[in-house]
């Protein structure tokens, strides 16, 4: 091929290309201008259309969350509640089947078993079992942020079955000592105690004051925040413990 062969196609190949430019900015001017038209002069219908998609889609998202794929873990916790779930599903969130029913009765007194409920002093209790600072930091939940927890039941179980467990192996020598049974009760001063009534003492007051009311053989009675004394909740003796 000749140099004036090699012009000629480089001239056609320069000719195509401008063609083929031409014809896609023909092509994008002519969307541009059709877009810039209807968002013009149809602001009305478009603005229709656009909340008849986004109300469509909430309703099929609504539909799939609380219908068709109802909240798997509130469906648990539920199953939990009404124990007809095997005993494999409370060792996998950390809680003996023997704990439930005093967890939950307690949850009854301190919070009307409410899972999302926040009181006492500025609002610093938080939960069904009401979890204050220093519970929270004894099951290592200091940083845990609030609102996580008020919506996760089966974390507020889990934190309530650490605590019990943390408090009874902090009284577990004077409950030794005492022989404090888990039902029946032996009297420390004037009151009938066992073991769950005195865990539930500890979640109200702490343990260490629990050991100050059986060292003074019950004369030394600490109350919480509200003025409540820890020998009222001796009202939960007799449940069966086990960890």
């Amino acid at each position: 091929m000749g140099i004036s062969e090699e012009l000629k196609a480089a001239q056609e190949i320069q000719q195509i290309n401008i063609k083929v430019r031409r014809a896609w900015g023909v092509i994008f001017s002519s969307w541009y201008k059709k877009g810039w038209l209807m968002i013009k002069h149809q602001k009305k219908q478009l603005f229709t259309t656009l909340v008849a998609i986004v109300a469509i889609a909430a309703c099929v998202w609504m539909g799939f969350k609380y219908v068709i794929f109802p909240d798997i873990e509130m469906y648990k916790i539920e199953q939990v509640m009404s124990k007809e779930l095997p005993d494999s599903v409370y060792e996998n969130i950390g809680i003996n089947k023997g704990n439930l029913d005093f967890m939950l009765a307690l949850a009854q007194v301190e919070s009307g078993g409410k899972w999302d409920i926040v009181g006492g002093s500025g609002n610093a209790y938080i939960g069904a079992f009401q979890f204050g600072p220093v519970a929270l930091k004894a099951v290592g939940l200091e940083n845990i942020d609030k609102k996580l927890f008020l919506n996760d039941p089966r974390l507020q179980m889990w934190a309530m079955n650490s605590l019990m467990k943390k408090n009874y192996i902090a009284l577990s020598k004077l409950i030794s000592e005492k022989q404090i049974p888990m039902q029946g009760g032996v009297k420390i001063g004037r009151y009938i105690v066992t073991v769950s009534g005195l865990l539930a003492a500890a979640h109200l007051v702490g343990a260490s004051s629990v050991k100050d009311f059986i060292n003074s053989n019950g004369t030394d009675i600490a109350k919480d925040g509200n003025g409540v004394p820890l020998t009222d909740y001796f009202q939960f003796n007799n449940f069966i413990i086990s960890f």
